[in-house]
């Protein structure tokens, strides 16, 4: 029995998104990433990490700098909404400004639950799984790397099927790992 058990926290896994089109005093976006990485495994045991991906800015036509993303996956006891806490405070370590008028604007980080374990939750401020994760290349390609097994705790589909509904909906793929960040 992990001492975990013992002291009643139960223990989930966590996939996280993380993505930034901008750099932050003078790190570049991959600098940040790697850093919030860093602060997240400060109060989460890191089990692995995504390459890194590259993808157009969203929605199409949008003029902002290139994203880079990846999704890590951690393990950890906090409820979903001290991870959500915890990971908002690390946005803003970095600079992130949320823009209501402009939902779409360039950010210097982004960080997301994705889905924590087999969990569906739907409140106001935090839906799991993640909102139209199935239809974004840039969270379903990395996370396929991190947790190639995962199913979608409410359509039932794996990332196999999300990718491939990608495709055959017509959408490019436009994602792409990068070489080297």
């Amino acid at each position: 029995m992990t001492i975990d058990r013992l002291m009643g926290n139960v223990t989930k896994t966590a996939l996280i998104g993380l993505g930034s089109n901008l750099g932050f005093n003078d790190l570049d976006k991959a600098e940040v990433i790697e850093a919030a990485i860093e602060d997240i495994s400060r109060f989460a045991y890191l089990k692995k990490s995504s390459c890194l991906y590259v993808s157009p800015a969203w929605p199409e036509g949008n003029d902002s700098p290139d994203y880079l993303n990846c999704v890590i996956a951690i393990e950890t006891g906090l409820s979903p909404k001290d991870i959500l806490e915890k990971l908002r405070h690390i946005e803003e370590k970095y600079g992130r400004v949320r823009d209501k008028q402009n939902r779409w604007a360039a950010r210097t980080l982004d960080l997301d639950i994705i889905a924590i374990d087999d969990m569906v939750l739907n409140e106001k401020d935090l839906k799991i799984p993640h909102p139209r994760m199935e239809v974004r290349d840039f969270v379903i390609l990395p996370l396929s790397e991190v947790a190639p097994n995962w199913v979608h705790p409410i359509s039932g589909a794996s990332l196999v099927e999300m990718i491939a509904s990608l495709i055959f909906s017509g959408k490019h793929i436009l994602a792409k790992p990068v070489v080297n960040a």
